[in-house]
């Protein structure tokens, strides 16, 4: 980009239009600020040309970016899915084994209390 801008007077003198620059320096010609302008509006065109192409590129990126955030989401999205499915089946078993467990601890417990009964016959039969 142009750092320095030409920056112009118009002086209207009869029969020639004329300009001189803002720190008084040289004057300047129809033709020649007609160049210059020129000059910087290629100047500007180039930066608008670059800055298009630069937004040329991050949209490409960004879109690649989309997709692997798709690609992941739909990957993890399975593999979330199936450890679901997985803890599900874990919680029905220990529930499964929590029942079988009950029972053979009130099994466990009658067993337990015929024990003592027996227990107390052979005691009354010993004596």
């Amino acid at each position: 980009m142009a750092q320095e801008r030409l920056s112009i007077l118009l002086l209207t003198v009869p029969d020639r239009t004329c300009y001189t620059d803002r720190t008084g320096g040289e004057k300047m010609m129809e033709n020649d600020i007609l160049q210059q302008i020129l000059i910087e509006l290629k100047e500007v065109k180039n930066d608008v040309q670059s800055v298009k192409q630069d937004l040329q590129e991050v949209k490409k990126e960004v879109q690649s970016v989309h997709y692997s955030v798709i690609l992941i989401e739909n990957d993890h999205g399975e593999k979330i899915g199936a450890l679901l499915d997985g803890q599900c089946l874990n919680t029905e078993k220990l529930k499964e084994h929590s029942n079988i467990l009950g029972r053979m601890d009130r099994k466990l417990d009658q067993m337990s209390t015929v024990q003592n009964v027996h227990d107390i016959k052979l005691q009354k039969l010993a004596k």
